[in-house]
């Protein structure tokens, strides 16, 4: 957390107890996860939009999606779970933090103007998911701020056409962890332009739009709807 708010060198994580899950581990999530949970990560792994990360983001997109299956696999399911097999789960989970974080320091070019956005909408994936923070946290408030400054140096004039999805996704995150703080306004009316350029008309459309991403709809499912009420409004007022 610290890291993430001085924009610090990250800490290592601890040693994983195993090289890797066994394959029975992946069979039994993807047999138990709902079809729309298995979308989560998809749109940043097509080969278009991931042509727009360095390989570092890319594999850290990969891992986040494996971890967050686990996870929410975890979380629908009354078992005993072997306990090595938490334990690597959530070294994994430490070890795709650490090389989120680090990244600037490894690339301090990034390889697009939506690398530096789409890493720190990880950053933010990952507080809003794990821990319970208020949008004036100091993890929110410095999340928001690097968001908001990294957006504003990318080309939103085009809404990142043709990858406005992205943009949308990026946007709702920021006004997920900015409700009430003076940024939620502007990321809201990029939303609502975005939302409209994509003929989006119902909060259905937009759960779909973000789905494909990194969303959890048990957690986001209010947000979207309270988000959704007001792009509405300003799709109207645009």
């Amino acid at each position: 957390m610290s890291a993430a708010i001085e924009r610090s060198f990250p800490i290592l994580p601890p040693p994983s107890p195993l090289v890797a899950a066994s394959a029975s581990t992946y069979d039994r999530i993807a047999s138990s996860t709902d079809p729309q949970l298995k979308q989560i990560g998809t749109g940043l792994l097509d080969p278009g939009v991931a042509s727009l990360f360095d390989d570092s983001l890319v594999q850290a997109f990969r891992d986040l999606r494996e971890v967050t299956l686990y996870r929410e696999f975890f979380h629908n399911q009354e078992c005993v779970l072997p306990e090595i097999e938490v334990e690597y789960f959530n070294v994994k989970a430490y070890k795709t933090l650490h090389r989120v974080l680090y990244i600037p320091f490894q690339f301090p070019r990034a390889t697009s103007p939506q690398q530096e956005p789409c890493r720190l909408a990880l950053l933010v994936f990952w507080h809003a998911n794990w821990a319970i923070h208020l949008p004036d946290s100091g993890i929110f408030r410095s999340l928001t701020s690097q968001l908001k400054s990294a957006l504003e140096q990318s080309n939103l004039q085009s809404l990142w056409h043709p990858h406005d999805k992205l943009l949308i996704w990026v946007m709702f995150l920021g006004a997920y962890i900015s409700a009430g703080q003076r940024e939620h306004s502007w990321f809201m009316t990029y939303i609502a332009r975005s939302a409209r350029q994509r003929g989006l008309t119902s909060s259905k459309e937009l759960k779909a739009v973000l789905q494909r991403f990194f969303y959890i709809n048990r957690i986001y499912c209010k947000g979207v709807e309270d988000i959704w009420d007001e792009v509405s409004v300003l799709m109207n007022a645009l």
